[in-house]
């Protein structure tokens, strides 16, 4: 009697209706920025607001709680930019002296390249005069989009603070709605991996938050005590540049070290760097691990291709806001079972594991921990 043989499992036909609603997803999320960008912000200014709503409700009405969490993001927004503002109005001051380091920089970057490649001053000047031609033919348009962009900036806020009174307003509706939509047979398994993606988005929110204040701190302290012009602006532009993971740390620090080459000497630019290698060091073994932890779990590949994805679809917006976006898809991936591979795939490989870094401090604390014990442990004489 013959046997029946099995056919042979497709293994790809799991993985293609994944690999299509990807796809899709991604097309949805190009299209769509426009509207879902400022939901996306706004479900993120949600998750941080409900802890203080919360609280806020046990004394008063939600509606005027709500309110009140709205005026603290805005007073926060508008904080901001007022600082931002009053430290580039103070560096607008300082112009005419940077134009003439950059003056003395250029000739001395001319007579580099006429040494060098044989090219007279004249015929750099002149190249320079086109370049300079080009830009200011279409510094019209230039100032157009900065306008444009602000006035999309401010309307898109305004929008945002709405969307976030909204969601924090009927919050119980969209976590019965996720509930209806996946519960099934396990409504409470549901409801438990919702709270574990808020608490990782609002988790994450508080920490970057934390953190960027600390960076702060650091630059702005570490370029005052350098004598870096505009030190306090400078700081908060490298501080909030790091709110992008891994790019925005080197990209803060660019314009911090040209600043320092065009107001000071090499010394100046020096000091720029040992500050941002000891913020950066600080950052990431000390304040990130402590303020952040360990609950994004993603490993360094994927943040990075999420990085990257985030740019060509959203922007700045999507660099900043797919990093988390990703840490909450990956517990829903952990917990639906034909998409745990998905999970494991952009999981941490270190998940659990302690840092180098931070074993060394955990070694050095248990040492001490263990010598202050020799010491204060009373003598036979004492007792």
């Amino acid at each position: 009697m013959n046997r029946p043989t099995k056919e042979p499992r497709n293994i790809g036909v799991g993985a293609n209706p994944f690999l299509l609603f990807v796809i899709l997803l991604g097309a949805v999320l190009y299209f769509a920025r426009e509207v879902m960008i400022p939901v996306v912000a706004a479900a993120f200014f949600a998750m941080l607001m409900t802890p203080i709503s919360g609280r806020l409700e046990k004394k008063i009405k939600r509606p005027f709680a709500i309110i009140v969490c709205i005026l603290i993001l805005l007073i926060a927004i508008l904080g901001i930019l007022a600082i931002v503002t009053a430290e580039t109005h103070s560096f607008i001051g300082d112009l005419p002296a940077i134009e003439k380091k950059a003056n003395e920089m250029l000739k001395l970057l001319e007579s580099t390249i006429q040494t060098h490649f044989g090219l007279d001053p004249e015929r750099q000047v002149a190249m320079v005069k086109d370049q300079i031609k080009t830009v200011g033919q279409s510094a019209g348009s230039y100032l157009g989009r900065l306008v444009g962009g602000v006035t999309g900036v401010l309307g898109g806020l305004v929008i945002t603070l709405v969307y976030t009174f909204l969601l924090l307003y009927h919050r119980e509706r969209y976590e019965i709605f996720f509930i209806r939509l996946f519960g099934g047979k396990n409504p409470e398994k549901t409801k438990e991996v919702i709270e574990n993606i808020a608490c990782v988005g609002q988790h994450y929110i508080k920490g970057r938050t934390i953190s960027m204040i600390f960076l702060w701190v650091i630059y702005g302290g570490g370029f005052l005590v350098i004598g870096l012009r505009g030190a306090i602006l400078l700081g908060a532009i490298a501080a909030l540049l790091s709110i992008i993971p891994y790019v925005g740390g080197v990209i803060g620090g660019i314009f911090p070290f040209f600043v320092a080459l065009t107001t000071g000497d090499s010394n100046s630019a020096v000091g720029v760097i040992v500050v941002i290698i000891i913020a950066h060091a600080l950052s990431t073994y000390i304040i990130e691990p402590l303020v952040v932890g360990g609950n994004l779990k993603l490993s360094a590949l994927s943040m990075i291709v999420v990085i990257i994805a985030g740019n060509a679809l959203w922007g700045i917006a999507g660099m900043i806001l797919f990093v988390p976006i990703l840490a909450m898809a990956k517990i829903l991936f952990d917990n639906v079972e034909h998409l745990k591979p998905y999970g494991y795939l952009v999981s941490d490989p270190d998940e659990g594991k302690p840092s180098v870094v931070g074993g060394w401090f955990s070694n050095l604390w248990r040492r001490v921990h263990v010598t202050s014990k020799k010491v204060i442990k009373p003598s036979a004489s004492d007792k």
